[in-house]
């Protein structure tokens, strides 16, 4: 251990030297335009002139005739009445022909689902209802008056021509007279049978031109209703397209007038800033000149600043005789950077460094 620590600290023999050392370093930077005579007495010339300075006062520039009338249109807006009266007309009509074209077509179908629906028996009973069964007795009625009549007229002359041929009441004057009244009799068969059938196909005519009728009308009314219905949503549609048109006035109108408000706020705002400046002017002329004064000479002020570090340092240095104190030398360089690192804020960062480096070496130097 005993060698380590010689081989360190070199006390291996041989007498020591001891020496005092002092030393100063000093850094500054100075403007080479602040060493100007000329530069110097302009700047004196504007400090003396500093006290006469008559701070102006500011000013604002407000609206004129063109801005006035621009914000009192964008204030009013456009007028957007039309705009609401067609959109609540055109949807009041709108949905009132949709609603009866509906309606109508919805009558429609009910009434072609009727007649497409009708059974045998519903057709019979409009047959029924359709057959004049009072004109077919009226006519068969007047059908056996006319048989009869005749009937009568062949008797009458059938018994004239009998009694004159002296066959009054014989048997061939009664069968003559059966014949006739046979064919009166089948006649009047015959003449009812035709008219009930010649009825039948009248009412089966009218039935069916009835029937005909109702589809014909019940596919025209759907037709109308379809029309009306669209042509309500079509107006419906114009009412709605009016109605966003209406929004988007009122919109663009509410957002005129927020900008128009907007613009006299801030138009406002800086002619409150102008009279604050101005009163602060008026209170103290003095700080509003040094504040002027202070946006050219502040910089100025920069050019002459100057930096400097001065330290003075003295240490004591063992030299062993023989020369060769390797600790001393460890400690001067870890003081050396101890000293740099503590030394970054100061100005003298050399001299706080070399110190390190001097107290590291003598605290080495003294084993």
């Amino acid at each position: 251990m005993g060698k380590v620590v010689k081989s360190l600290t070199g006390h291996g023999g041989g007498g020591t030297t001891k020496t005092k050392e002092n030393s100063t370093k000093t850094e500054s930077q100075q403007s080479w335009l602040e060493q100007n005579k000329q530069y110097q007495t302009l700047q004196n010339n504007a400090l003396n002139e500093a006290n006469n300075f008559n701070m102006p006062q500011y000013q604002l520039a407000g609206a004129n005739n063109n801005i006035d009338q621009a914000l009192a249109g964008l204030g009013q807006g456009v007028d957007t009445q039309g705009y609401k009266d067609a959109y609540l007309q055109m949807l009041s009509q709108g949905q009132g022909q949709y609603n009866q074209g509906s309606n109508a077509l919805s009558s429609a179908l009910g009434k072609l689902n009727q007649i497409g629906n009708m059974s045998q028996a519903d057709y019979q009973n409009m047959m029924k209802s359709e057959y004049n069964s009072d004109l077919v007795n009226q006519e068969i009625e007047q059908l056996k008056g006319d048989v009869n009549d005749q009937y009568q007229d062949q008797v009458q002359h059938l018994n004239q021509q009998a009694n004159m041929a002296g066959g009054m009441g014989n048997s061939r004057a009664g069968v003559a007279q059966g014949v006739m009244a046979g064919q009166a009799q089948k006649a009047i068969a015959s003449g009812s049978v035709q008219y009930r059938v010649a009825e039948e196909q009248q009412a089966y005519n009218r039935l069916n031109s009835y029937m005909n009728q109702q589809s014909s009308a019940a596919n025209n009314i759907a037709q109308i209703g379809s029309n009306m219905s669209s042509q309500g949503l079509q107006m419906y549609g114009a009412g709605m397209g009016y109605y966003s048109q209406y929004n988007q006035a009122q919109t663009q109108n509410l957002q005129n007038q927020f900008q128009a408000g907007q613009y006299q706020r801030q138009m406002q705002q800086q002619q409150y800033d102008v009279n604050r400046q101005n009163e602060l002017i008026r209170q103290s002329p003095a700080l509003q000149r040094l504040s002027y004064y202070n946006q050219s000479f502040l910089p100025m002020a920069n050019l002459s600043t100057s930096g400097s570090g001065t330290f003075t340092g003295t240490g004591e240095n063992k030299t062993p005789g023989q020369g060769g104190n390797l600790l001393g030398g460890l400690m001067g360089m870890g003081g050396a950077m101890l000293g740099q690192h503590y030394g970054m804020s100061d100005t003298g960062t050399g001299m706080m460094s070399m110190f390190g480096g001097m107290a590291g070496n003598a605290f080495g130097s003294s084993y």
